[in-house]
């Protein structure tokens, strides 16, 4: 081919060769030439190099990931929280004598797939509430994992409640405390306080039949249910049966499952029915908030469904003059004074 005037030089293909050889050789004759240190330096600037980019690399997927576990984990409990603290806070009303919680105190936070709730209980000693417990329930997922249960009051609280350590005794039980040292604990207390008496029964009664026998100037707290049980109170591995029972009084706050409005028909032996049947489709959480650690509530629920709810036990509170007219009383068992306080008690 004939080369025309202003065409680019053609350029020499054996030339080229020869300098793409000598490139390549000068190359390599460069990295024959370095030392072992440098070697070694190259070798580790590209390890951290490659672990840097490991590190940012799962950092970025992190990144990702965390919101969509934490909105999951959101999402999850939308549908549960209040539903588990509905059943936790069941559970405290029914196994734990005189015991409400503080809806001022209520707290609750989320995280990855978990949920803890905080709160607070009060008991009536005479007309005052006094803080009494504070609890610190984890739930993974909707099982009770951990429970930290911290006692505010002098008053030790026993972590797990045994037959020792029960304060109701069943009409055909044993007893399980002097009653002569417990008579003698409130015959000496100044008539100027206030007791909370934990008061067992000769025989089951029912709510009215005990409100029409208690002193004027006193306040049932609340009512231990018979609920079937043996004379030990105790299950088929032998594990103590805690009792079971309701507030006396209606609630005026509205947090409480024995929440009450004026003109309401169910009264709080009602809602103790209905409680007592949802915790027993709910045994694991009860029983894991519970200081009993056998409630046996699917074996009570179907006692009370076919009997008439009868009482063998109550708490009540007033001042002392006014609670030791019950050592007498023929329908009384046991006395145990549980608590006092100087007097506050008004109309």
């Amino acid at each position: 081919m004939n080369k025309k005037e202003g065409d680019p030089p053609v350029p020499d293909k054996g030339q080229a060769y020869e300098d793409a050889l000598q490139g390549a050789l000068a190359d390599y004759q460069s990295l024959n030439g370095l030392s072992a240190q440098r070697e070694r330096q190259i070798v580790k600037t590209a390890k951290f190099r490659s672990k840097g980019s490991t590190i940012l690399i799962t950092l970025a997927i992190l990144l990702l990931i965390m919101p969509v576990l934490t909105l999951g984990s959101y999402l999850y409990y939308a549908g549960k929280a209040n539903h588990m603290l509905d059943l936790t806070a069941k559970a405290v009303y029914v196994t734990e004598p005189n015991q409400r919680i503080d809806s001022r105190a209520v707290r609750e936070q989320i995280g990855l797939f978990s949920m803890d709730a905080k709160f607070t209980t009060l008991k009536r000693v005479g007309k005052e509430d006094l803080r009494s417990t504070s609890y610190l329930v984890h739930f993974s997922l909707d099982r009770v994992t951990a429970l930290e249960r911290n006692p505010l009051l002098e008053a030790a609280v026993p972590e797990i409640l045994t037959s020792d350590n029960n304060y109701f005794i069943l009409p055909q039980g044993q007893m399980t405390f002097d009653q002569g040292t417990e008579l003698e604990v409130l015959q000496g207390l100044p008539a100027q306080t206030v007791a909370e008496v934990y008061v067992s029964l000769k025989k089951a009664y029912t709510q009215q039949e005990i409100e029409e026998a208690l002193p004027a100037d006193t306040d049932p707290i609340w009512f231990a249910v018979d609920t079937g049980d043996p004379a030990q109170m105790l299950d088929s591995q032998g594990l103590f049966t805690p009792p079971l029972g309701y507030p006396a009084q209606t609630d005026k706050d509205y947090w409480s499952p024995f929440f009450s409005v004026p003109g309401e028909a169910e009264s709080n032996q009602d809602k103790f029915l209905t409680i007592v049947q949802q915790l027993a489709e709910n045994e694991a959480l009860a029983t894991a908030v519970s200081r009993g650690k056998s409630l046996s509530l699917p074996d009570r629920a179907a006692y009370l469904q076919s009997h008439a709810v009868k009482i063998y036990g109550l708490v009540i509170t007033g001042p002392v003059n006014e609670l030791q007219k019950l050592e007498q009383h023929p329908m009384v068992r046991a006395m145990k004074v549980r608590d006092t306080r100087l007097w506050n008690w008004h109309s």
